[in-house]
């Protein structure tokens, strides 16, 4: 474990990648130059490399997904990734590993 990190920031950081939407946004969100997408920019992006359909991508982002992740400013629908050590950590080594096919 990385100096500085308990278990339970780690469990809250795995927490945040069970579901699969969640990783989409990370991805989304680690992949832009800003770390910054409204939230109309990343249903767009989502639609197009998921199943569900627009509204529930919507809804789920909103209500469910960007809430755990903490990121949503509600005023603006702007979603903003804020990168940490640990959590750096984990999204390098989860992207990796889905870009091998682990």
């Amino acid at each position: 474990m990385a100096p500085g990190t308990d278990s339970r920031t780690l469990d809250v950081v795995y927490r945040c990648f069970e579901h699969p939407l969640r990783r989409a946004v990370l991805r989304q969100l680690v992949a832009r130059a800003d770390e910054t997408a409204t939230l109309d920019g990343l249903v767009t992006a989502l639609d197009a490399t998921t199943p569900h359909d627009v509204e529930d991508i919507r809804i789920g982002l909103y209500h469910v997904h960007l809430p755990m992740l903490d990121d949503l400013d509600a005023w603006n629908e702007t979603v903003r990734y804020r990168p940490n050590v640990t959590t750096s950590r984990v999204i390098e080594r989860e992207l990796s590993r889905s870009s091998d096919g682990a």
